[in-house]
């Protein structure tokens, strides 16, 4: 704890939470608007898998009014929620950046990324019966 910290009563530390809220939240609707935007690609990327194991002729339907408009709206949900994760983590948190942080997060960067582009290489999608 630093000394601003000490000096600082209940009350300024509720003042500065809610200050980094409104900012999560914003940057939340933010994401969430660009990803509702993409959502149905989002939508039919997530949907190959199983679009693909289904064959010609068959495919995913919606069998009531709503369910298109409200998948778009989960998917964009979820994909903001995502996406701004990290950023609630920063603020949440109070993260600096200091010299050991960019390394940090470089090497989870590139230690995601090759896990993911491996995922594929072990377990892939196969119709095999069992």
């Amino acid at each position: 704890m630093t000394e601003a910290d000490s000096s600082m009563n209940f009350f300024d530390h509720i003042k500065e939470l809610r200050q980094k809220l409104i900012y999560v939240i914003i940057f939340f609707i933010i994401a969430f608007i660009v990803s509702f935007y993409f959502s149905q690609s989002i939508f039919e990327f997530l949907a190959k898998p199983l679009t693909s194991i289904l064959g010609d002729g068959n495919g995913l339907i919606y069998t009531a009014l709503q369910e298109a408009f409200l998948t778009n709206v989960k998917v964009a949900f979820i994909t903001a929620a995502f996406i701004s994760f990290p950023f609630l983590l920063l603020f949440y948190l109070n993260l600096e950046i200091k010299k050991s942080f960019p390394s940090f997060l470089y090497g989870c960067t590139f230690g995601f990324a090759y896990f993911f582009s491996n995922r594929n290489a072990d377990a892939s999608y196969s119709n095999s019966s069992v």
